[in-house]
C-alpha cells in the first residue's frame, strides 16, 4: 500500500511539476515580449522625441536681446542700404534736370 501511495504522489509532483515548469515558461516568454516593447518604445522615443527635446531646448536657451539686436542691425542695414539707393536716384534725377 505504501507503494502506490508513494506512486501516486509522485505522478501528482510531476503534474504539479509541470504546470509549474510551464507556466515559469509562459512567464518567461511574457516578459521576452515586454522586453521587446520597450526596446522598440525606447527607440521610438530616442528617435522622434529626443531630437525634437534638443531642438526646443536650444531654441530656448538662445538669447532674446542678441537675436533682436541682430534683427535690428539687418533691419538698419537694409533701411541704410534704401536710403543710399534713393539718394543715388535723387542725383541722377537732379543731374537729368540741370
Amino acid at each position: 500500500m505504501n507503494t502506490f501511495f508513494d506512486y501516486a504522489l509522485f505522478d501528482f509532483d510531476n503534474e504539479l511539476l509541470d504546470e509549474v515548469v510551464d507556466q515559469t515558461e509562459n512567464i518567461s516568454d511574457r516578459a521576452d515580449g515586454i522586453d521587446d516593447l520597450t526596446d522598440e518604445y525606447a527607440n521610438y522615443m530616442k528617435g522622434t522625441f529626443r531630437p525634437v527635446e534638443g531642438s526646443l531646448v536650444s531654441e530656448a536657451m538662445k538669447d532674446p536681446t542678441a537675436e533682436a539686436e541682430l534683427a535690428a542691425s539687418e533691419a538698419g542695414a537694409g533701411v541704410d542700404l534704401a536710403a543710399t539707393q534713393v539718394d543715388k536716384i535723387e542725383h541722377k534725377i537732379s543731374e537729368v534736370k540741370k
